[in-house]
């Protein structure tokens, strides 16, 4: 039980959105300016060091200063404004998140085998994202989106070239289980319950809010899978009535990619991971993979159908 009056609690799904987006950029704002001020002692630098570090981004020597700020954004934008939301819109964060929810071990182990054997899907439809092209009058847009994604791609490279087990851990701690934690309560906690309410239609709330949760990486040639993947954690909540199974989902693809790509760097994985299901046997592994991820997901919604959904928990 919320020890504040949730004075919100009986407003219309239109006053709840705008009430959120405002305290997320509230929250935003303040937690990077006190980020910014902690880390001036934190890290030893004044401030037009600290500055000049945030300019360089994808210089490996501020690797540090960038994954800090990296964690204070996600604190800022995802889980600080996501329980000041919910302290004024329920008398139970725990249950309005979807945070008290039982989970079946079986349940559990089917959400992070889908990621594991989406694999070859995801690079293949990845693949495929890469390959498309807008009009020759929207070229302006797409040099742009070039130029974004290759920005995305350096600073992904700065955070994952780690060669110590410390600097492993570090990454899956914040761009796994924070993003994870993060993005699933804003995404599916708050926001898919908001546009379910205005909607009333559960399917219409999942694909939107899959669609804005692809949009904001702004990787657009990883559009498509990621908005898929939105979909699919949508309905993991939708049919279990817990957070936490999408939650667990995300951090298994994340995590995943982050393992991976740190024993590839020490040379004891042998093969290109990011190749499977886009190389000489594509349609073979896409097809395996895809057979996989229809027969999980079924047995999935077989388990979860008889518990409590988001549309009864509403």
């Amino acid at each position: 039980m919320n020890a504040i009056n949730p004075i919100f609690e009986k407003a219309n799904p239109y006053l709840k959105l705008v009430l959120f987006i405002s305290i997320v950029v509230v929250s935003f704002i303040i937690c990077m300016v006190l980020g910014f001020f902690i880390a001036i002692p934190l890290f030893n630098i004044n401030f037009s060091e600290l500055l000049n570090a945030l300019a360089q981004s994808t210089n490996p020597e501020y690797t540090s200063i960038i994954k800090y700020f990296q964690a204070v954004s996600q604190l800022g934008l995802f889980i600080v404004p996501v329980f000041l939301f919910t302290l004024l819109v329920s008398k139970n964060t725990k249950e309005y998140l979807q945070l008290n929810q039982r989970t079946k071990a079986l349940s559990i182990a089917i959400s992070c085998s889908i990621m594991v054997v989406a694999i070859p899907t995801i690079n293949w439809l990845a693949e495929m994202n890469s390959k498309m092209q807008l009009p020759s009058s929207m070229s302006g847009v797409e040099q742009w989106m070039k130029e974004s994604e290759a920005a995305a791609a350096k600073i992904t490279e700065v955070f994952l070239n780690v060669s110590t087990i410390s600097g492993l851990f570090t990454n899956i701690l914040i761009v796994a289980l924070i993003a994870a934690v993060g993005e699933e309560l804003f995404f599916r906690g708050v926001l898919q319950k908001l546009l379910f309410q205005w909607s009333k239609n559960i399917h219409v709330a999942i694909i939107f809010t899959a669609i804005l949760f692809g949009a904001f990486h702004l990787q657009f040639y990883g559009f498509i899978p990621r908005v898929l993947m939105g979909v699919l954690f949508g309905y993991l909540l939708y049919w279990s009535g817990s957070i936490w199974l999408p939650i667990l989902a995300h951090f298994t693809n994340n995590a995943l990619a982050i393992i991976v790509d740190f024993f590839t760097r020490k040379k004891q994985i042998d093969f290109d991971v990011d190749k499977i299901g886009i190389d000489e046997n594509a349609i073979l592994w896409s097809s395996i993979s895809f057979v996989l991820i229809g027969t999980l997901i079924y047995l999935f919604y077989r388990i979860e159908k008889n518990k409590p959904s988001m549309a009864k928990l509403l």
